[in-house]
């Protein structure tokens, strides 16, 4: 297991070991780009981290993440930050890295 310390606004920093499960996000060449990261614990909770990052002037870096005891919470993070739509292919790619189904159960 590695020790990771994962940045995030307003709120502390998340401090855990464990392993990197999951990682996808866009070209860091660009002028603006976001990362997506999903870690899992050595307890087997989730780090959802999402980085929003720009190198255009009076514009900043954005961290954002939680701690999800349950991969429904994990996707429920993510889609409060609308990646449906501009960033959806490499969302589900990160689904599928990380073991997690993207489906609505319909009993």
């Amino acid at each position: 297991m590695e020790k990771f310390t994962v940045k995030r606004d307003d709120f502390p920093a998340l401090q855990f070991e464990g392993e990197c499960i999951a990682h996808n996000g866009t070209d860091p060449d660009k002028a603006r780009g976001y990362s997506m990261k999903i870690y899992r614990t050595a307890n087997g909770s989730y780090i959802s981290e999402c980085v929003g990052w720009s190198r255009l002037q009076g514009e900043r870096t954005e961290y954002n993440a939680i701690v999800a005891t349950h991969p429904k919470r994990v996707i429920k993070f993510f889609d409060s930050f609308g990646m449906q739509g501009f960033a959806h292919d490499a969302l589900m790619e990160l689904y599928r890295e990380a073991g997690i189904e993207y489906v609505e159960r319909i009993e």
